[in-house]
């Protein structure tokens, strides 16, 4: 399990990372997303022991980061942003390299290596020198050096760049294997929409802050907004159309035929900020939303009138 109190990383006075407080137990996936700068990359670091803290602690399996971060390491696998690079070994050198910096038996390691190859779909790799794979190749060489010392925690960094989308449904199940062994999986990524079908969770970071955690339930639940508007109704349902978590699109006719305005029901299955998003987009757009409403029967969440 992973907790953090009040954690904080600063650079120069700015803070990276600014108080961040989380719980994640065994056997849980987690989604960090946020854009860059959002301090997603910092806090793993953090939790892995790879930064200090300036204040705060984090803890991984009971021990704390800033007291023992050598303790922490041995529990952690981490996947950094950048992919894996060596101009001197092949694939399988590499995670042998790996396997006996964290004490793997040397009796064990041939196993070891064919087995997380295998995991990766990298088995016919295992001659090829690192530096002729693939970016994606590399990422899941990545994959395969993080899972090496067999870590409680998994703290990927965007572990889907690059992936096809074939080595996206095999990391899929992979993390489901993995939480179902018991394992912490924490992943990053830009977006709530690149990694909802990954996790049972979502935190949002912005500037250093979590700013709301969510389940992906939540997320996935169907929501109904009517957008009123001024404009091209063609510029307005393309645009909505090809926003993140809009299910349906459909025209409703004014009550009124001499009513300037036009609306739209939009079928939205995705998180309040998203929607939040598709609001900012709209008005910034040729289209001047007048309201932008749930529904009363949807709990009158996200009610916004413009005249």
């Amino acid at each position: 399990m992973i907790e953090l109190s009040q954690v904080c990383r600063r650079y120069g006075g700015r803070p990276a990372v600014d108080g961040v407080s989380l719980f994640i137990a065994a056997g849980t996936a987690v989604g960090l997303v946020g854009p860059p700068g959002a301090g997603k990359s910092t806090l793993l670091r953090l939790i892995a022991g790879l930064t200090p803290s300036s204040s705060g602690d984090a803890r991984v399996g009971g021990i704390s980061a800033a007291a023992n971060p050598t303790a922490v390491a041995a529990q952690v696998g981490y996947l950094p942003p950048e992919d894996v690079s060596d101009p001197y070994f092949t694939c399988a050198e590499f995670l042998r390299f790996h396997a006996a910096c964290f004490g793997v038996p040397a009796a064990d390691r041939a196993q070891l290596i064919t087995d997380l190859l295998a995991l990766v779909d990298l088995q016919s790799c295992s001659e090829t020198a690192v530096d002729d794979l693939t970016p994606g190749m590399r990422r899941r060489l990545g994959m395969a050096r993080a899972l090496v010392n067999n870590p409680a925690v998994l703290l990927l960094d965007e572990p889907l760049r690059g992936l096809d989308p074939r080595a996206r449904v095999d990391f899929r199940g992979l993390v489901q294997d993995l939480c179902a062994a018991g394992k912490v999986v924490l992943l990053t990524a830009a977006a709530a929409v690149d990694v909802r079908d990954l996790v049972s969770s979502i935190v949002h970071m912005q500037d250093g802050v979590v700013t709301a955690v969510e389940s992906v339930e939540d997320c996935r639940a169907e929501r109904t907004i009517s957008v009123r508007f001024l404009g091209d109704a063609r510029v307005a349902e393309n645009m909505l159309r090809a926003a993140h978590g809009v299910v349906d699109v459909s025209c409703v006719d004014p009550p009124d035929a001499l009513s300037p305005y036009k609306e739209m029901r939009i079928v939205f299955a995705s998180t309040y900020l998203d929607a939040s998003a598709l609001l900012r987009s709209l008005m910034h757009s040729a289209v001047q939303v007048i309201t932008f409403t749930l529904p009363p029967d949807g709990g009158g969440v996200l009610e916004r009138e413009f005249i």
